[in-house]
């Protein structure tokens, strides 16, 4: 998230939240970490130690989902959102039924769950690049900060995914529209009920992108094409022009924090 908090800061009170400092200590993050309510809690720790007003959360993928949870236990604290390309993660065939979503995730990883995780991530994060778009130093960095993802603290963090995103996503949506709170899209990739990524050409490619149309109508929605999954460092021109134009439409004035 550095481009969009050094693009922001000369004028903004900006703070970054980092979810994954622990990935760098011996012991490794905590179990809490891996849940989308205790990655929630720690964005609201970090950001109400350093910013007193409402602000605006900025956050990435399965950071999405985390931000849109601190939304929900303090409302009164976040006044927007950025959710840069989300996606519901297995689609909505198992939508209402986080227990049976979670399981058929474990399935998926077949008789040996380490040996299959491992299988899933290498797939999982080729498929966020796109040959001849994405920077070999994207490329390399963020391929490298996966391999540091311990096994163990990696299948709980996706199966905590499975379960709130067919668990709690769709009430959350309906809850953001109910409250009016605004929200920006910024959408690259599409995310199959497969775990399969692909480049968007279109806003009408993506599931995710008809979900929140439909359920927060209001929502803005901007599309960045020929990208992998990590935008705001491939096109960072792109991304902070369409958070800034949203800003000043929606909540100029308020304070940006980013996970």
């Amino acid at each position: 998230m550095a481009p969009i908090a050094d693009h922001f800061a000369p004028a903004r009170e900006v703070v970054c939240v980092d979810l994954y400092a622990d990935l760098r200590e011996p012991a490794g993050p905590p179990a809490d970490s891996t849940t989308i309510s205790g990655a929630a809690r720690e964005i609201l720790r970090q950001a109400t130690t350093s910013v007193r007003e409402p602000f605006v959360l900025v956050a990435h993928s399965w950071g999405s989902r985390a931000a849109m949870q601190a939304w929900r236990e303090r409302p009164d604290l976040v006044c927007g959102l950025v959710l840069i390309d989300d996606s519901r993660m297995g689609g909505t065939a198992l939508e209402g039924h986080p227990r049976l979503a979670r399981d058929a995730f474990v399935h998926r990883l077949g008789d040996d769950p380490e040996a299959g995780m491992q299988q899933f991530l290498r797939a999982f994060i080729d498929d966020c690049f796109v040959a001849g778009c994405t920077p070999d130093s994207v490329r390399d960095a963020m391929t490298a900060q996966m391999d540091r993802l311990p096994v163990d603290w990696a299948r709980a963090a996706f199966i905590s995914v499975a379960e709130w995103d067919n668990g709690r996503l769709t009430d959350t949506l309906g809850a953001l529209a109910a409250a009016s709170v605004p929200v920006l899209v910024v959408q690259a990739t599409y995310l199959d009920a497969d775990y399969r990524r692909a480049s968007l050409r279109e806003a009408a490619q993506s599931p995710w992108i008809g979900e929140v149309r439909e359920m927060v109508g209001y929502a803005e929605i901007s599309v960045v094409t020929g990208s992998g999954h990590f935008v705001q460092l491939e096109h960072p021109r792109a991304v902070n022009g369409c958070i800034g134009a949203w800003l000043a439409r929606s909540v100029d004035g308020a304070k940006v924090t980013g996970e």
